[in-house]
């Protein structure tokens, strides 16, 4: 259950370099996630840094976990996007192919 969400932003941009949630369990717990977004200079996510900071549940401690997504991307002629390989914690996760039609 989501608790409380902020989202902050750069100086000079429309997308967030943070986003911290505070997540409430049904069983009366709270944990602390932080996502930090890079953008290239396209405005492209090409990493994500996850972390879940450790917190008491009813099973037990929870340790803090951290995820790290990163994403490359291959370009076509006119500088769009055609694949994106996204990996986490340095291991290919997804490959997305787009193919564009231009008339």
């Amino acid at each position: 259950m989501l608790g409380e969400c902020a989202m902050y932003w750069g100086k000079t941009s429309m997308t967030p370099r943070r986003i911290k949630e505070i997540i409430g369990g049904t069983d009366g717990t709270d944990h602390e996630r932080t996502l930090r977004p890079v953008y290239n200079e396209q405005g492209l996510l090409t990493a994500l840094s996850d972390t879940e900071n450790g917190y008491e549940s009813p099973e037990g401690y929870m340790p803090r976990v951290v995820t790290q997504y990163d994403i490359s991307y291959v370009y076509d002629d006119k500088g769009n996007w055609t694949q994106a390989v996204i990996t986490m914690n340095g291991k290919t996760y997804e490959t997305l192919r787009r193919t564009i039609t231009y008339y």
